[in-house]
This record gives structure tokens, C-alpha cells and sequence, in this order.
């Protein structure tokens, strides 16, 4: 499934996988989109890095989605984030609940 994309301004290949992720690296700074809210992922646009490992296959499906339905790869992915915690929720009959982020201590307080 590796598919080549030829850049001709240059006159190089490269994967689909390195193009697409070219594509979208410009839209790796969060907005504050109502589509983002809908989605249940990160409503108050408190983001990390997440790294996943998982097969070729996935990730050229996942970036094709992206980008054919002119979608971030980070949009794609946490739409199915959600979708599967919301899935295990409904299986388990409950809300996942996660404990509040402890406060960093002040320095002043400390020394």
C-alpha cells in the first residue's frame, strides 16, 4: 500500500505516508473550533503529544481520510478516539471519570 507521490517541482518520490504528513504538519496549533467540542476531544483545547505505533496500513488510511475529506490527521484521529471511549462506555454502562491534575507546588512555598 505504499503509494508513490511524485514531487515535480523537484522531480522527487516520496510515500503518500511523507507527503499527507507534510500536508497537515501546518495544523498542529489548536483552535477553538465548536466541531473540536462536538467531537468530545479536548474541549478546553488542553492538548499533549500522544505517540502511537501502529501498522503502515492504518496510518496511510488514517492520512488518506484526512486527507480526501480535507480534514487535520489530528481531527481524524481524535474524532475515533472519542468514538471508541464513547463506544466502551456504552458497553460498560458508565462514564470513564478521571481524577482531577494535582496543582504544581509554588516555588515560593517550597524554598
Amino acid at each position: 500500500m505504499s503509494q508513490k507521490i511524485k514531487n515535480v517541482a523537484v522531480g522527487q518520490s516520496k510515500s503518500l505516508v511523507d507527503g499527507l504528513l507534510e500536508d497537515t504538519e501546518q495544523s498542529v496549533t489548536p483552535t477553538n473550533n465548536s466541531e473540536k467540542v462536538k467531537g468530545g476531544a479536548a474541549p478546553d483545547n488542553s492538548w499533549t503529544h500522544f505517540t502511537v505505533i501502529c501498522s503502515e496500513e492504518l496510518v496511510e488510511k488514517i492520512k488518506f481520510i484526512a486527507q480526501t475529506e480535507n480534514f487535520s490527521i489530528r481531527d481524524v484521529v481524535e474524532k475515533s478516539f472519542s468514538d471508541t471511549i464513547s463506544h466502551y462506555e456504552a458497553k460498560k454502562g458508565k462514564t470513564i471519570r478521571l481524577k482531577p491534575k494535582s496543582k504544581k507546588k509554588d516555588i515560593n512555598d517550597v524554598l
